[in-house]
């Protein structure tokens, strides 16, 4: 699991769209792709909004995640 799939999982059954959960975020459709994508991770104020806009937790977005020690600084 990675926490942009859990953030496509929370999105989903919230039934919103990328553009819908991005404009209620106050971020960009392409920000939300690239935090899906795993290409970024979204910062503790964004995952906030991000969560609320859905009626989820932050703890949601780390479901079953694993960070690799050679990540950790």
């Amino acid at each position: 699991m990675s926490i942009g799939t859990n953030i496509i999982a929370c999105r989903t059954k919230a039934a919103l769209t990328q553009q819908q959960l991005a404009d209620r975020s106050c971020i960009t459709r392409q920000a939300l792709a690239r935090y899906e994508q795993g290409q970024a991770i979204p910062n503790i104020v964004t995952a906030y909004l991000m969560a609320q806009a859905m009626g989820a937790k932050i703890e949601d977005f780390l479901k079953g995640v694993m960070i690799d020690d050679t990540e950790r600084d």
